[in-house]
C-alpha cells in the first residue's frame, strides 16, 4: 500500500485521465494502444518506477556493482534489489536494460535503450503485473536513422536477474 504522503506528492500519476464511472471496469479492461497511458495497471507500474528513481536520486538505495549477472544493483535498506542495470551489444549496436522490482522482489518494469553506430536509437518499455506477468510493451524509435531493431524486445536479451534480497539464494 502507498502512503498518503506519497500519493499526494505524486497525484499527477493518478490523475492522468478521467476515471470511468466504475473504476473496476477500467482495472479489468484490456490494455490497448488507446488506453495504455492511463490504464490503472500501467499507472501502478509507474508508481513503482517513480518510487525507485526517487530513491536512487536521493541515495536512499545503495548502488552495488555485480559480477553475475554483470551489472549494477540498487538495493534498499531491507536488502531488497529494487533496480538492476546491465549493458550489452555487438559490433554495430549497444543497449542498456534497466529492470525495476517492487518491494516484494517482483519484476514490474523493464526499460531498454538501444542504439546503433549509425545514430539509430530505440526505446522499449515493458510492463509487468504484480504477479510478474508481462502485460504491455511499447517500442519507440527515437531517431530518423534506420536500423533493424526488433518489434518486441527478446526475453533472452533481458538478464535473468531476480529481485531477491542479497541474503537469499538464487
Amino acid at each position: 500500500p502507498l502512503s498518503e504522503a506519497y500519493m499526494k506528492k505524486n497525484a499527477f500519476l493518478f490523475c492522468a485521465a478521467p476515471l470511468p464511472s466504475n473504476p473496476l471496469d477500467a482495472a479489468n479492461s484490456p490494455i490497448t494502444d488507446k488506453n495504455w497511458h492511463s490504464h490503472p495497471a500501467i499507472i501502478e507500474v509507474r508508481v513503482v518506477f517513480t518510487e525507485i528513481e526517487d530513491g536512487a536520486k536521493k541515495k536512499v538505495l545503495s548502488k552495488i556493482p555485480m559480477s553475475e549477472p554483470a551489472g549494477t544493483a540498487f538495493i534498499d535498506a531491507a536488502g531488497q534489489t529494487r533496480k538492476f542495470v546491465s549493458e550489452g551489444g555487438s559490433d554495430d549496436s549497444a543497449y542498456t536494460v534497466s529492470q525495476y522490482f517492487d518491494k516484494a522482489g517482483i519484476l514490474r518494469f523493464v526499460l531498454v535503450k538501444a542504439g546503433a553506430v549509425n545514430g539509430a536509437s530505440a526505446e522499449y518499455r515493458i510492463y509487468f503485473d504484480a504477479a510478474g506477468q508481462k502485460i504491455w510493451e511499447n517500442r519507440t524509435i527515437t531517431s530518423k536513422q534506420g536500423y533493424t531493431f526488433p518489434e518486441s524486445w527478446p526475453e533472452d536479451a533481458i538478464p535473468r536477474f531476480t529481485g531477491k534480497k542479497r541474503s537469499e539464494p538464487e
